[in-house]
């Protein structure tokens, strides 16, 4: 699946003023490798939230992943939240609210 996600990421590059991204990142599913991908396809100055179940957050170290990318100018971070990620269960997952550079 990752591939198709970084295929879709060059076509689309800079295409999309915001980026929501829930239940593709998780054990099983999309990795920490495609943040950039989904990150390049939003245009300079858009929103971009994503939510993620908390338990690949912590074993897949999203956290340095984020960090890298952030250092590399293409996004902000604004903000990282602890959340409920199911309504029907506790589950708990990140909210990351950040900005395209």
């Amino acid at each position: 699946m990752s591939e198709n996600v970084e295929r879709l990421g060059n076509r689309l590059q800079g295409q999309s003023k915001a980026l929501i991204c829930v239940g593709s990142f998780g054990i099983g599913h999309l990795g920490p490798s495609v943040l950039e991908d989904l990150i390049k396809m939003v245009h300079p100055n858009g929103l971009i939230q994503i939510f993620i179940n908390a338990e690949p957050f912590e074993v897949e170290d999203y956290q340095s992943r984020i960090a890298a990318l952030q250092q590399r100018g293409l996004w902000t971070v604004q903000q990282i939240e602890d959340h409920n990620y199911m309504t029907e269960l506790t589950r708990p997952g990140k909210l990351i609210v950040a900005g395209r550079e």
